[in-house]
């Protein structure tokens, strides 16, 4: 099929243009934790390679490496398959990745099929 970065920057582009006339209000704020495994092809790559901020609006607060404490996001270090990221922004941002992360599974199944 395609690209699957392509695919993800085509649905936040479309996400933002469609909601282009909203601003988020306080009730719409998240924290939520994300698992890197959850995302095909997250493994390994770093934060600054991911862009979260700058394509889906959100912003990583922490990421917990296997079962250690949360530390501070170093945007060099790659990520690992156990660890998790603790990512706040408004909820359909936090959305907006759940959709790119759905898109990325969808286009790893019809590649195995």
């Amino acid at each position: 099929m395609g690209d699957p970065e392509a695919l993800d920057r085509a649905i936040e582009y479309l996400a933002r243009v469609e909601h282009a006339d909203k601003r988020p209000t306080p009730e719409d704020f998240v924290v939520e934790e994300l698992m890197v495994n959850a995302v095909p092809g997250w493994a390994g790559r770093t934060l600054a390679d991911l862009e979260l901020r700058s394509r889906c609006g959100v912003s990583v607060l922490a990421v917990a490496r296997d079962h250690e404490r949360l530390e501070p996001p170093d945007p060099h270090r790659p990520l690992g398959e156990h660890d998790r990221l603790v990512l706040a922004g408004a909820r359909e941002e936090i959305e907006r990745v759940r959709n790119a992360r759905h898109a990325r599974q969808n286009e790893s199944t019809r590649e195995r099929s």
